[in-house]
């Protein structure tokens, strides 16, 4: 819900003006109108690609390489490579 009471990006706590120079004065409002006094959790990016890098590991397991090639490949360990096997199949 819009207010009625402007909010320009001055009356906006220096951290958070710092999220307005990234995604831009409008989204920032949008953001504060929104979600102003609340708990916002945003991802750290590797939780993002986890998926797809996991989807790589089933890929190349099903595709026949071995564990200690899969580890290599993707920087993980043979026991890290297992775990992302075993809990995508």
């Amino acid at each position: 819900m819009k207010s009625n009471c402007a909010i320009s990006l001055e009356m906006l706590p220096d951290n958070f003006q710092y999220v307005a120079e990234m995604v831009g004065s409008d989204n920032a409002i949008t953001l504060v109108e929104k979600f102003g006094g609340t708990t916002l959790y945003i991802p750290k990016h590797d939780t993002y690609t986890r998926s797809s890098r996991n989807k790589l590991i089933v890929d190349d397991y099903k595709a026949g390489l071995p564990y200690s090639q899969i580890a290599i490949k993707h920087n993980l360990t043979t026991a890290g490579i297992r775990a992302v096997i075993a809990s995508c199949l």
